[in-house]
């Protein structure tokens, strides 16, 4: 009887294969008792392994997320940055270029006056 009934949930796919398996090919309702407990320990055990995997990848997944907003912020913090720095280069630039002009045109007051003197 128990045969005819696991041919139907077979036929059906309202139970787990592997406990149709077990009852369709137990010789005694003892050997049938304890494999099909012994496969539904082990089934609660790899859900649970299988739900402790899918909180890792939630977290690591989440984890990723929040590196990634972390790249993109210092990303642009690195941009700012170089954009600052440029600027300051670009003034110290036109500053040196000054600064170059102003020694040109002192040098050249300065002879001026020693030629001036000279005469």
């Amino acid at each position: 009887m128990l045969k005819q009934l696991a041919q139907g949930y077979m036929q059906s796919n309202m139970m787990d294969p592997e406990i149709l398996f077990i009852i369709y090919n137990s010789k005694s309702l003892t050997e049938m008792r304890e494999l099909a407990m012994k496969s539904i320990r082990e089934k609660k055990l790899e859900n649970n392994q299988l739900q402790q995997l899918q909180q890792q990848l939630e977290q690591a997944q989440q984890q990723q997320q929040e590196m990634q907003k972390q790249l993109e912020a210092s990303t642009k913090k690195i941009a700012m940055l170089n954009e600052k720095k440029l600027n300051i280069e670009q003034q110290n630039n036109q500053m040196d270029q000054e600064l170059g002009y102003y020694k040109i045109e002192k040098d050249a007051e300065l002879r001026n006056r020693e030629l001036d003197i000279m005469e």
